[in-house]
């Protein structure tokens, strides 16, 4: 009950019901100051999330870009970070279960708004700092 009236529930059944085939979303993680992201292991409580949201029937979740310390392969086989803003991806393989990738979808934005954006925001409201959410 207490999801279905969640913001972030509300943010996934909107997107789903724009684009309910999708099968791959950037979510841009909107805190800009890379010293806060750095200090409060932004990317690694990410991670481990990533790692917990993965579902199985081919819907992947991962963290690239900016800091996540995911090396891409670019040219001849070099590897470095991505100079792409952070962001997680969100990308279901066919064969892939819709619901179950729309569970995922939700279980990032919940992470996002109300784990990552909450605490900095709590922090951006004893100074002169903009909040940040989820468009």
């Amino acid at each position: 009950a207490a999801r279905a009236q969640s913001w972030a529930w509300q943010f996934m059944l909107r997107w789903r019901r724009w684009a309910p085939r999708e099968r791959q979303h950037q979510f841009y993680v909107a805190i800009a100051d890379p010293a806060y992201l750095q200090e409060h292991k932004v990317s690694r409580q990410i991670r481990q999330a990533c790692g917990r949201i993965y579902r199985e029937g081919q819907v992947m979740v991962r963290l690239r870009g900016r800091g996540s310390g995911f090396l891409e392969v670019k040219w001849r086989g070099q590897r470095w970070e991505s100079s792409d803003p952070l962001m997680v991806c969100l990308s279901g393989r066919v064969p892939y279960h819709l619901d179950t990738y729309w569970l995922a979808f939700y279980e990032i934005a919940w992470l996002l708004e109300e784990g990552v954006y909450a605490a900095y925001n709590r922090r951006a409201r004893a100074r002169p700092l903009p909040e940040v959410h989820l468009a």
